[in-house]
């Protein structure tokens, strides 16, 4: 008899993994997220250099919205930063400092990950402005971009990614050892040895 429970217990557990997959799944399509599910996305336990980025869905300080291929075609740097992260908002001034020497060159998309916990867009709005960045702030409203790139909590922010002008990822802060200066990482993303 108690293998029959065993079996019952089983089958139960695994009509509810369906059942809760489904549920997630709905939501991921409430949030109009079915465009994600086309691109290319990095494996679990990825490496994200070499390889396409994921596509993703910001919001600019205006509100308008922004996937990737709204930045397609020219060299990227990705910056995801939380207020919860003192690292993540000490980090901030030396992308200003990038993105006056190299904005020109590369889109900088500066953007926060408003879905984190204790995290909000007035919380990193004030941050930007109490500090005076000019750079492009963006805003992961919906969670789709921390989706993206599985990026689940503190532990990945903050992080960096340099795309080159055909979406492929450089170099990661999250999956390449040691560092790299600034200038080395925008001569892979501009091609210039």
């Amino acid at each position: 008899m108690g293998n029959g429970k065993s079996l019952f217990t089983m089958i139960c557990v695994f009509i509810l993994v369906i059942y809760v997959l489904d549920f997630f799944q709905g939501m991921v399509k409430e949030n109009s997220l079915e465009d994600f599910a086309e691109e290319t996305y990095a494996e679990e336990n990825s490496e994200y250099v070499g390889i396409a980025m994921p596509n993703f869905k910001i919001y600019d300080e205006e509100g308008n919205s922004y996937t990737k291929k709204d930045f397609d075609g020219k060299p990227m740097f990705i910056y995801f930063w939380s207020t919860e992260s003192d690292v993540s908002v000490n980090s901030l001034k030396y992308y200003q400092r990038d993105y006056e020497t190299y904005g020109d060159e590369v889109q900088f998309l500066i953007i926060n990950l408003t879905q984190l916990p204790g995290e909000s867009e007035e919380k990193a709005k004030k941050v930007i402005s109490d500090m005076g960045y000019t750079f492009p702030a963006y805003y992961d409203l919906q969670g789709t971009t921390m989706m993206a790139y599985d990026m689940g909590g503190l532990i990945n922010v903050p992080a960096k990614y340099y795309i080159n002008s055909d979406g492929m990822c450089m170099w990661s802060s999250d999956m390449n050892s040691g560092t790299i200066s600034t200038e080395e990482a925008m001569a892979l993303i501009l091609d210039k040895e």
